[in-house]
């Protein structure tokens, strides 16, 4: 199964990259295939909650970058 990984940039620039499985998003799917570079603006339920340390944001809007996929 292939796992996107996405770029959360934060407000203050500091990012991230995360598997899409490790957070949930609200009324917002995130497109299966997503030219790599592209971005695109969600908005999360609780990050804080889902991510623990790797992402401290609370919940609201926050641009996903996608990065390369990987082999699952």
């Amino acid at each position: 199964m292939r796992e996107t990984l996405v770029r959360l940039v934060r407000q203050d620039g500091s990012a991230c990259d995360v598997p899409v499985s490790s957070y949930s998003l609200k009324r917002c799917e995130i497109p299966h295939e997503l030219p790599v570079g592209e971005a695109i603006s969600v908005e999360f339920t609780d990050l804080a909650l889902l991510l623990g340390n790797v992402v401290s944001t609370a919940a609201g809007r926050s641009e996903v970058r996608f990065v390369d996929g990987f082999q699952h």
